[in-house]
This record gives C-alpha cells, sequence and structure tokens, in this order.
C-alpha cells in the first residue's frame, strides 16, 4: 500500500474492527492515517477530495489500525516497571505513532537456565 502514499485512497472488503464484522465496508485513509472505516452506505466519497480506490481481492478482510501483541514500551516509557506514569508516556507516543491496540508485554522474559557446560540460556524452565 506504500506506492499509494501519501495520498488518499479507498479500500472495500469485511471489515473486523471491536469484534463486530462489517459486511459491505469501506476505509479510507488520508496519507498514513485511517480516515474512516465503516458501512459503505454512511460513507460520503466527496468529503475526500481526490480518492482513489484501491482494488483488492473479493472476500478481503480489512483490520483497520497497528495492533502491537507484544510491547514492553516506547518512548522512554514501559510497562515492566509498573509504573503508571511511564506506562502512560509509552501509550500516549504509540497512539501518536499510529498504534490503535497493544497487549503490554510486563515480564523480561521467561526464567532461563544455563546449558550445561556452555553457561548460556537452554530454554524455559519446564
Amino acid at each position: 500500500m506504500n506506492a499509494h502514499l501519501p495520498g488518499v485512497f479507498l479500500l472495500s472488503g469485511t471489515i473486523l474492527t471491536d469484534g463486530t464484522v462489517l459486511e459491505d465496508a469501506v476505509l479510507a485513509v488520508v496519507g498514513d492515517r485511517i480516515a474512516y472505516a465503516g458501512p459503505r452506505a454512511n460513507f460520503d466519497p466527496l468529503s475526500l477530495p481526490g480518492l482513489e480506490e484501491v482494488d483488492l481481492p473479493p472476500g478481503t478482510l480489512l483490520l483497520p489500525g497497528l495492533v502491537d501483541l507484544h510491547c514492553h514500551g516506547a518512548a522512554g516509557g514501559d510497562f515492566p516497571g509498573g509504573d503508571p506514569a511511564s506506562a502512560r508516556t509509552a501509550v500516549e507516543f504509540l497512539h501518536a505513532s499510529g498504534t490503535t491496540t497493544l497487549l503490554a508485554s510486563p515480564g523480561h522474559g521467561s526464567p532461563r537456565r544455563p546449558t550445561p557446560g556452555r553457561g548460556g540460556p537452554a530454554g524455559p524452565r519446564r
């Protein structure tokens, strides 16, 4: 899709958002931001001058937004420390950067035991 940036384009398909499936839906993108995601019937194409519709295969499923499923933090803020202000710093930066959903990863990884004779990691304890 980067070939279309920084223009204004429209994607059509089924949208899955907030646990809701929207058939016959559209996703309008302006530059690197989502301008509209919802039912085609509620979208006014005249609201976005220069709109280009991008052909996608039939049955395309659109998942608007960037979902980060493993996030320890960003912009100097983190989740592992347990400090709400630090977590807020990370969330605000990520949201401003386009992340719409994230799963905070509060740990630094699973405990590991040394590899016999090497002193290196051997994998998670069982």
